[in-house]
């Protein structure tokens, strides 16, 4: 498994090098599947996936946090995935303080998703993910 994730890891980086926009593993079957999370002081946390089959992507944020612990909604948190910035994710309320940023590279307009961004950098297992301050290394699923 560990070579596969390598190879779709060079197919990814190939395909950024040649200006094929968001291809990882381009005409392969491959599948990978990467995720991590993390827990900070005062009942934070936050987890992340990374997902490509098939030349799809998807990638997925998440944050959550204890009432009154320094986070309210409204609040915006940056999210970087191997230290390059990808969005931003706005916090709301449902008794805890939440918020989620989820890319796909088929996102439509009336899907939760957003489109992939171009600039999305190449993914593998331990590229970093920050979601406000905590973050994490992706690894295999």
């Amino acid at each position: 498994m560990k070579n596969q994730i390598k190879y779709s890891v060079y197919a990814m980086a190939l395909a950024v090098a040649l200006g094929v926009p968001n291809v990882a593993s381009a005409g392969s079957d491959d599948r990978v599947r990467l995720r991590c999370d993390a827990e900070g002081v005062q009942d934070i946390s936050m987890d992340a996936k990374f997902e490509s089959r098939n030349g799809r992507i998807k990638f997925d944020a998440s944050f959550e946090a204890q009432p009154g612990v320094g986070y309210s909604a409204g609040q915006t948190l940056d999210v970087k995935v191997g230290g390059v910035s990808v969005g931003r994710m706005t916090l709301f309320s449902i008794g805890d303080i939440v918020g989620d940023l989820n890319f796909d590279t088929t996102a439509q307009a009336n899907d939760d998703d957003l489109l992939l961004p171009s600039g999305f950098p190449s993914v593998g297992e331990a590229t970093s993910v920050m979601v406000g301050p905590l973050g994490c290394a992706l690894q295999d699923d």
